[in-house]
């Protein structure tokens, strides 16, 4: 079972760091399950406005950084 606040956590850490993440490349390597959970948390942190994700043209790479 994979925690979506967990996801979160791990995700908002990560971006700080790099200041960028390219979240394609984030999830690659991942189960869908863990896909689908980063994707929620991903979700979560932008309603929460923890996050800004930009993507320029439709099924190009979400690039995410921190607000």
């Amino acid at each position: 079972r994979v925690s979506i606040e967990k996801c979160m956590g791990e995700l908002k850490k990560l971006i700080i760091r790099k200041k960028e993440v390219d979240f394609s490349r984030y999830v690659a390597q991942s189960q869908p399950e863990e896909k689908l959970a980063n994707f929620l948390g991903l979700l979560e942190l932008l309603r929460l406005g923890k996050i800004a994700a930009n993507q320029k043209n439709p099924f190009s790479k979400i690039l995410l950084t921190v607000v």
